[in-house]
């Protein structure tokens, strides 16, 4: 286990309840290692496609997302590949908030403060998963996420060694970019317009971000580098040189304006420019492509 210093006492047993959907297919959930005072919130939830082997990939989802099969076609086309594969739901989404609220809702990324504890608990939650795999017989990890998941993918890859490939879909670095030129912010924008933040009031903010990574690099640890920028704390480009030595893949939507190409590409280049396949699609798109996807990811674990 890493030292990372946000993480919990690795519990002696592993308490976890576990039932059967199909013959493969299974509900696991248990308690969160983060206490948000919500008990809806504090309990993980997830969908576990398992099947024979010592292989497992923890898939972590984008943002907002409500249908939790969505991906499960991955599950089954990995299956027959002896890859088992665990579907984690994120703070605040689906059985983590049902008929009480939507992600919608509870979300607020324009709130430093929250986006951090989000990603901390997001992260811990999937290294908290990797515990289950490993009391479960696994031996040989995998994460995969995208949109918002692969940001949570770069955090829990950097936080935790035992993670041997990662694959960053539809995913990039630096928030500067992302939050001034993703399309799908717009919103966010004219609400720091109205609060007098402007792209070159955060342009400045982010100056140190260069050094931040750098003392990261020195003392392989985001969080203990001082910085006053919350952000820097949950930005992909913090976390790569924690995991940019390992087996990196990258997949991303050839026509994405939600992740701009400049964060990708930047995000690619801070990892060492590891494989990088680009799908005919947009970033809403990514979804339509799970067979690519699946085809993709089997070569990249066996390989």
């Amino acid at each position: 286990m890493s030292d990372h210093p946000l993480f919990f006492e690795r519990e002696k047993t592993f308490t976890a309840k576990i039932y059967g959907i199909s013959d493969n297919l299974f509900r696991v959930s248990f308690p969160s290692p983060v206490k948000t005072g919500d008990p809806v919130n504090d309990t993980v939830h997830g969908l576990f496609y398992r099947v024979n082997g010592k292989k497992a990939l923890v898939f972590v989802h984008g943002l907002h997302t409500s249908k939790e099969f969505l991906w499960m076609e991955l599950g089954r086309r990995l299956g027959p590949k002896g890859i088992s594969t665990f579907f984690i739901h994120l703070p605040y989404h689906m059985r983590r908030g049902e008929h009480r609220y939507t992600s919608r809702e509870r979300i607020n990324f324009m709130d430093g403060v929250f986006s951090y504890h989000f990603f901390r608990q997001a992260s811990l939650d999937v290294v908290r998963t990797v515990d289950f795999l490993e009391y479960s017989g696994f031996t040989d990890f995998s994460i995969a996420g995208v949109s918002l998941g692969g940001i949570v993918t770069s955090i829990s890859a950097g936080m935790d060694k035992r993670f041997k490939h990662i694959i960053l879909i539809a995913t990039g670095g630096d928030h500067e970019i992302i939050t001034w030129e993703s399309i799908a912010l717009a919103g966010m924008r004219r609400s720091y317009h109205r609060e007098g933040i402007t792209r070159e009031v955060c342009h400045r903010c982010r100056q140190n971000l260069k050094g931040f990574v750098k003392g990261v690099e020195k003392c392989k640890n985001p969080y203990i580098v001082k910085n006053r920028i919350i952000c820097f704390y949950f930005d992909p480009l913090s976390f790569a040189p924690l995991f940019r030595d390992r087996n990196v893949l990258m997949i991303a939507g050839r026509f994405d304006k939600t992740i701009p190409r400049e964060a990708t590409l930047k995000l690619w280049e801070a990892l060492n420019s590891p494989p990088l396949y680009y799908l005919n699609t947009g970033h809403l798109g990514i979804s339509w492509k799970k067979g690519e996807i699946a085809s993709l990811i089997s070569r990249f674990l066996n390989s």
